[in-house]
């Protein structure tokens, strides 16, 4: 799953957000063949960089990424949620840095 944002994104390029691999999945291409499908119809739609950001933390999605000619743009930066649980709000947070690539 990958879903493109085409405006209103940080770098003012289009971003791919919320890319996801099932766990039993990874390590298999399929990162790989995501990223690819969403650049070419970034750069089918006439754009000539696109973008996302990501977790420092994920290390698996930085070495893909990385692999993939994606550079740090800017960062880190804190991302951070509320998420709802039992006793209430637990707040979230995630050191994230943004990445560009030249299509």
């Amino acid at each position: 799953h990958v879903h493109i944002a085409w405006e209103g994104t940080e770098l003012d390029v289009p971003e791919l957000q919320d890319m996801f691999v099932l766990p039993n999945r990874r390590s298999q291409g399929v990162g790989t063949l995501l990223s690819d499908a969403a650049e070419r119809l970034v750069s089918s739609q006439g754009h000539d960089r696109c973008s996302l950001s990501v977790s420092e933390a994920n290390t698996g999605a930085c070495r893909l990424y990385e692999r993939l000619g994606y550079a740090h743009a800017h960062g880190p930066f804190v991302s951070s949620t509320d998420l709802i649980g039992d006793d209430g709000p637990i707040a979230v947070g995630a050191v994230m840095n943004y990445l560009v690539k030249n299509l």
